[in-house]
């Protein structure tokens, strides 16, 4: 997996994502577990920092980030400090992170759980993430659902066009069930005027919901709740995204 272009682009590639929507949810199970705004929030997988942001302009202000893509992170911090927000930011693998601290919260939102390539990655993630949290402590989470992988991404081409660059975006079939392989293509100018192209690769991978519930009942995580699309209205078998709010028993 590889974000040394797209880390710089992402930003205007995810312009139609509604992370109000992502705040919403984060928002209305605080409430529910009674969690005020002075809890500490970890976001694995953050990415470029957009939630971070959001969570600090609503006035959560003990909130960490933490990413594998160093690419990544660098744009939150520019975008943090440009900001005048202040964040703690790690570097790591969400398989295997120490951070010596436990947290309120942990959030892993934007399909990043969708990266881990199988099902020992994913439980070996639910295990650090009980590891951090604190007796009573909220793991919320989406991933892909499985109607989105076989349909949205089902050996599908997208393309971008704007002034100075250009992405087209294939998706293949992966090799593993309910995976699925993204090549993204860029052609960005350069000084001269003339494009570069670029070649990147991702791959994603998802899981009925059954298994995801499992997993998080293996490591002590009840009151496990699901919905589709951000809404409870939603049915689930046609919904691309499926959100978790599961709690740590301790």
């Amino acid at each position: 997996m590889s974000y040394e272009v797209l880390a710089y682009y992402y930003d205007d590639l995810m312009q139609d994502v509604e992370y109000e929507n992502w705040f919403h949810f984060f928002g209305e199970n605080c409430k529910k577990f009674n969690l005020d705004k002075n809890i500490e929030i970890l976001d694995l997988g953050c990415g470029t920092g957009i939630f971070i942001s959001l969570l600090l302009e609503k006035n959560y202000e003990n909130v960490y980030g933490f990413d594998l893509s160093d690419e990544m992170l660098s744009v939150a911090y520019e975008r943090l400090e440009e900001q005048g927000h202040n964040a703690m930011l790690f570097q790591g693998d969400m398989t295997d992170f120490q951070l010596e601290k436990q947290f309120d919260v942990i959030t892993i939102f934007c399909d990043g759980l969708n990266y881990l390539s199988n099902d020992d990655d994913v439980i070996k993630t639910f295990n650090q993430v009980k590891k951090h949290l604190r007796p009573g402590g909220l793991l919320m989470f989406d991933v892909h659902s499985i109607h989105k992988i076989s349909t949205a991404f089902n050996n599908k081409t997208y393309s971008t066009v704007e002034d100075d660059y250009a992405l087209i975006w294939a998706t293949f079939n992966g090799e593993t069930e309910y995976s699925v392989e993204h090549e993204l293509t860029f052609f960005i100018q350069n000084e001269e005027g003339s494009f570069d192209k670029y070649t990147e690769f991702q791959k994603q991978r998802t899981f009925p919901i059954e298994k995801y519930k499992q997993w998080l009942k293996d490591e002590n995580f009840s009151e496990i709740e699901f919905l589709g699309d951000f809404s409870k209205e939603n049915e689930i078998s046609t919904s691309e995204r499926i959100l978790f709010c599961a709690q740590y028993c301790g």
